[in-house]
């Protein structure tokens, strides 16, 4: 649920994960010419040990793994992330070797990918930690992050006309495949889900902000428990909608954490599988499943002075003009942060209440329609915050349906700042201390 997920923190975590149950798993099979035709235009990537993405060098594309590969080319600049995707990668014996192979990527990415021009792509593991008990005698799969890239060195561009037939081709193959393809769930994510007392869903710091308010501030017993997992719950336009759940007892309860891993979320999608697989009731014979910051709203009950909220500012799909007042205000935007207005308010308290920064909330929200996905509305909403009197936009999702592709091209258009390195100066809210030192330091406005 993020605008920049950082596919590498993962790098040395190992996820092994079974196939569905009864379910002979393998990863999908291409024709050996389409799958010769990828391998000659798609360049594995990798990362050297100091972050800078680099072409790797010659090696056996079908059986041996480009992330072990010793040589790495040179360095590949002006690189734009298209996509990150799910893959998956079959075990060696030593499960903590993740070897992953170019082939098995190939195979696994979408035909909308293929069409949408891709040139190279690195895969490591996912940023979360996997389930302890991990038992099969055999077929076992490392999940991987794969990270479409398009364009490269010496202009790469988009492929050509005649690549699309083949392209279409390895399309209805993906399609194929999708609709074979079950979440692989372990007997004890069963009596997991079973067990569980409350759902809630949101993103990490979500989380880490609620365990402050509900553990540090009101003592209350809050314990990890060591399992969690994640499952793909369907498509959008042959896009996974991933799940990752962890567990938490929560004064004695058992509350199960849900945040969306994928580049698309639809809401509704998680609901009915939530419904179908993991929907608690409460005390009051209702379902015991809330986003975070409603749960926040419900729970800590604070009563203030009613006040008019001014109607929020719209830009509509399409709209040819921005208003002049909303034009400024983007284009005077210092930084842009990603956090729900749960978050917002854990860190207005945390560095506004307590008088370490100026303050100030613009309460007049911009609501804007980025852009389509499979015939739905992506829609955003921008509150405005003067900290220390520089213009910080906190963004989040609203709609039932969210691109974080498209979210991040609007926002490339429309209100992209930059730091005093003269990078882009947009963080999710982890990384929220980026935009303050960039404050204290006094940044440019």
């Amino acid at each position: 649920m993020g605008l920049t997920p950082d596919s590498s923190s993962g790098a040395n975590r190992q996820v092994a994960i079974l196939p569905p149950e009864g379910v002979e798993w393998m990863v999908p099979e291409i024709t050996p010419e389409e799958r010769d035709h990828l391998l000659a235009k798609l360049k594995p990537l990798r990362r050297d040990e100091v972050g800078n993405i680099r072409l790797v060098g010659t090696h056996d594309l079908i059986a041996d793994s480009f992330n072990w590969t010793e040589q790495l080319n040179e360095a590949v600049d002006g690189l734009v992330v298209v996509a990150h995707i799910t893959t998956y990668h079959t075990c060696p014996e030593d499960i903590s070797e993740f070897a992953p192979t170019a082939a098995e990527v190939v195979a696994q990415i979408p035909g909308r990918f293929l069409l949408n021009g891709i040139w190279g792509f690195e895969t490591v593991l996912p940023p979360y930690e996997s389930p302890s008990e991990v038992l099969s005698p055999k077929q076992m799969f490392h999940r991987g992050v794969t990270t479409l890239y398009k364009t490269g060195p010496q202009g790469a561009s988009l492929r050509e006309v005649d690549d699309l037939k083949v392209a279409e081709e390895a399309r209805n193959l993906r399609l194929e495949w999708i609709q074979k393809f079950e979440p692989p769930r372990a007997a004890e994510m069963d009596s997991r889900f079973a067990a569980t007392e409350m759902v809630l869903l949101g993103d990490q710091i979500s989380k880490v902000e609620l365990w402050h308010q509900m553990h540090e501030v009101m003592q209350m017993d809050w314990d990890e428990e060591p399992v969690c997992g994640s499952a793909v719950i369907g498509f959008r336009d042959v896009m996974p909608i991933e799940l990752h759940f962890c567990w938490s007892r929560i004064g004695g309860r058992s509350v199960m954490f849900v945040e969306c891993i994928s580049e698309i979320e639809d809401r509704d999608l998680i609901d009915r599988w939530l419904q179908e697989n993991c929907s608690p009731i409460n005390d009051e014979k209702t379902r015991a499943i809330a986003d975070i910051s409603d749960f926040v709203r419900e729970y800590f009950v604070v009563e203030q002075p009613p006040q008019a909220n001014p109607a929020p500012n719209v830009i509509k799909l399409g709209q040819l003009e921005i208003p002049k007042n909303i034009k400024l205000a983007l284009d005077s935007t210092f930084y842009v942060v990603s956090a729900s207005p749960f978050v917002r308010a854990a860190l207005k308290e945390r560095y506004g209440s307590e008088g370490e920064f100026q303050w100030e909330e613009d309460r007049t929200p911009l609501r804007v329609e980025v852009g389509q996905f499979d015939g739905e509305t992506v829609e955003i909403e921008i509150n405005w915050v003067w900290i220390d009197e520089r213009r910080v936009a906190f963004i989040h999702p609203v709609s039932n349906l969210i691109s974080y592709e498209l979210i991040t091209n609007w926002l490339d258009s429309n209100c992209s700042p930059k730091d005093s390195k003269g990078e882009i100066a947009r963080v999710s809210a982890e990384n929220f201390d980026q935009c303050l030192e960039e404050i204290d330091q006094g940044g440019a406005f």
